[in-house]
């Protein structure tokens, strides 16, 4: 496989000292995309240096997405940005998930030096001020807030909806900028001390694996309006929703034994798109079906859609290559090779398949036999998925998929626009404050050593539950 082994973690920044490489180097070069069995081998120190500058250079251009488009009077940027002839539409609303992830993005620019620290910790200090001020519903946020003043955007749909991934994403950014801010600290716990995952918590549903006895997982979410729960759990382990998780087992709401009641794979008996073969395995008191997929010799626990989002978020700030070599950090480089191979066999010119935006909307990607339903499409590439390969792709097939997005024009001043088809020749003139924040921090861990996760660890939610992460062999 291309990269290095994650058994075997050698610093960047060691390698590149060593080599005497810094920054100023020429971007705009073209590398072709090789093999995956030419790569097996790291790729030459000249292609891995231009790579970072590049890669530096991306970074900087997307936090000027941040820098131009929040607003001055709460510090939160627009949920998106289209461009036009005219100039740039901003949407006026947020939500929790894209304000957690501009907070990651702050901590990113500080650890890329885009922005002095003094500055970062001054804008997560804006954010957080304002988040304290915000209405909320049992101490946890509503799905939309508008952008100008704060205030729930009750004109917006779904407004009333308490996303259970939404809140689990705004406390991992909370986190991170607790970790790397220590004076912004209290005042981020003192949110999080409010937003009570119990709720989201549900004891009582019925493991398949035991003859119905009782499991528990996390619900969607709730109806603020009556109170309701949203009709459905979160059961799919390898997916975006595991930082819910996290972090509910990290402050102390959620059982640990929650870790343990998520789906692998659902039971073999069960419809689902692959045929999935695995054995039982103990942990503690918790018998776990260890259950994954194979496809031409690579075997991988599934998401749910086959998406990189699903698969590769959470590891933007869970420790995940470093503490679950045998488990998810393997899970992630096999879900990676899937894409690009995907990618190979249908002549695309790019890989990374994920939910992203579209010039009418927003749509979810996938390479079908990587999930246990399967996204129906795959014709659609959105650079926020390439770049959350970064720490399991060779420097060749990024470099390869990043030609193709500046090929198409996605390359701007605010980094990259967020999608493109690969099978037509429209794009998506448009940025995704989720999509931007994902890219950079990203580059952020893939250039400084995982600065941003360690950020998210040097906090107790952060830490507490790595254990978990570092006990699990999957049967991959």
């Amino acid at each position: 496989m291309g990269g290095s082994d994650d058994s075997s973690i050698i610093s960047r920044r060691a390698v590149l000292s060593a080599l005497g490489v810094g920054g100023g180097l020429t971007t705009g070069f073209a590398l072709t995309r090789q093999s995956r069995e030419a790569n097996d081998l790291p790729d030459s120190n000249d292609a891995a240096a231009q790579l970072d500058s590049r890669l530096d250079r991306i970074g900087q251009d997307t936090w000027a997405f941040f820098d131009e488009f929040s607003h001055d009077d709460t510090g939160f940027a627009p949920d998106r940005v289209d461009a036009t002839a005219a100039g740039y539409t901003r949407r006026s609303v947020t939500s929790p998930a894209n304000v957690g992830l501009q907070l990651l993005a702050t901590v990113a620019a500080s650890e890329l030096e885009v922005i002095s620290k003094s500055s970062a910790r001054e804008r997560a200090h804006e954010i957080i001020v304002m988040l304290r001020e915000l209405d909320r519903w049992n101490g946890l946020f509503y799905r939309w807030y508008d952008i100008g003043n704060g205030a729930v955007a009750e004109d917006h749909g779904g407004w009333w909806e308490i996303s259970t991934i939404d809140n689990g994403w705004l406390v991992a950014g909370l986190v991170a900028a607790g970790g790397a801010f220590p004076e912004l600290r209290p005042m981020a716990d003192e949110i999080l001390a409010g937003q009570s995952f119990d709720r989201f918590y549900d004891p009582d549903v019925s493991n398949p694996f035991e003859g119905g006895e009782p499991f528990g997982q996390l619900y969607g979410g709730f109806d603020a309006r009556s109170g309701d729960d949203l009709g459905f759990h979160y059961g799919v382990f390898n997916a975006e929703t595991r930082i819910a998780s996290y972090v509910g087992i990290g402050n102390g709401d959620v059982p640990r034994s929650h870790w343990w009641d998520t789906f692998r794979t659902f039971p073999p008996e069960w419809d689902q798109q692959g045929d999935p073969e695995g054995e039982f395995r103990a942990y503690d008191d918790n018998r776990v079906w260890e259950g994954h997929y194979e496809h031409e010799g690579i075997r991988y626990v599934p998401s749910w859609g086959g998406s990189m989002f699903e698969s590769l978020m959470p590891s933007l700030v869970l420790p995940e290559r470093s503490r679950g070599q045998h488990a998810l950090g393997a899970n992630n480089r096999r879900q990676v090779q899937l894409q690009i191979n995907h990618a190979e066999e249908q002549g695309y010119d790019a890989w990374g398949f994920s939910p992203c935006g579209l010039p009418d909307g927003y749509a979810e990607f996938g390479v079908a036999r990587a999930g246990i339903e399967g996204y129906e499409r795959d014709d659609v590439a959105t650079p926020h998925a390439t770049l959350l390969g970064l720490e399991y792709a060779s420097e060749s097939e990024i470099a390869g998929a990043l030609d193709a997005y500046v090929d198409r024009g996605l390359d701007t001043e605010y980094g990259f626009y967020d999608s493109m088809s690969l099978v037509s020749d429209w794009t998506t003139n448009a940025y995704l404050a989720l999509d931007q924040g994902i890219s950079l921090v990203a580059i952020a861990n893939y250039l400084r050593d995982g600065a941003v996760r360690d950020a998210f660890v040097n906090h107790p939610v952060g830490s507490g539950p790595t254990g978990l992460l570092e006990a699990e062999r999957f049967t991959i």
